[in-house]
């Protein structure tokens, strides 16, 4: 890929705002051009129209998102272990790309306003990643095969709740939220009510 594509990604990624990707303006434009160290002309030098600048970040960050996470589990025997490094990856990239976050959160609303993008709303990679995820689990022991489509549900569920939560809260507060999630798992977040106590 040529540098001056990658850097015009990395612009628009960087000037999202949890906004309406598709209604860009020429205004933007010029400032994701600038952004990107590039001038306004050259974005389409590279892409076609927003649709196909617009699905190529797509492409972008989740392809990168995907590598770090399935190189970091790929040697791990357990589920929990499994969801443990995932969650630790999540907040990394969390870290280093917080545009990130904004842009894949409205991946899914873009999708549904615009027919030209639907396809961005099925990622077969994440729905690979769910299934080995899973399988995994089963190996292991430690999820019964009969509830495997509801955890691949359940992990679905918590990636689309941590990107969207991803845009809402503070870089301390999402970090915290992904300790929890594994804390959760692990049984150690809620424990089991004492009989016949009450109290704050």
């Amino acid at each position: 890929m040529m540098n001056d594509t990658f850097r015009v990604k990395v612009g628009l990624a960087e000037m999202l705002k949890g906004g309406v990707i598709m209604d860009v303006t020429n205004a933007e434009q010029a400032l994701i051009a600038e952004k990107a160290g590039v001038t306004p002309g050259t974005i389409y030098h590279y892409f076609e129209n927003k649709r196909d600048l617009f699905l190529s970040v797509h492409r972008e960050i989740q392809q990168e998102i995907q590598q770090r996470v399935r190189a970091a589990v790929q040697s791990v025997p357990t589920f929990q272990e499994a969801l443990r490094i995932f969650i630790d990856r999540s907040a990394e990239l969390y870290k280093e790309h917080p545009s990130y976050s904004k842009f894949n959160a409205v991946v899914r609303t873009e999708a549904l306003r615009n027919p030209e993008i639907a396809g961005a709303r099925f990622d077969q990679d994440w729905r690979h990643f769910y299934h080995d995820m899973t399988d995994l689990g089963i190996a292991s022991g430690e999820i019964d095969r009969r509830d495997a489509r509801t955890v691949r549900h359940l992990l679905s569920m918590l990636v689309l709740g941590i990107t969207q939560f991803g845009i809402e809260a503070s870089p301390s507060d999402y970090v915290e939220c992904l300790r929890g999630i594994i804390a959760l798992f692990e049984g150690s977040l809620i424990k089991p009510a004492i009989s016949g106590k009450r109290g704050r």
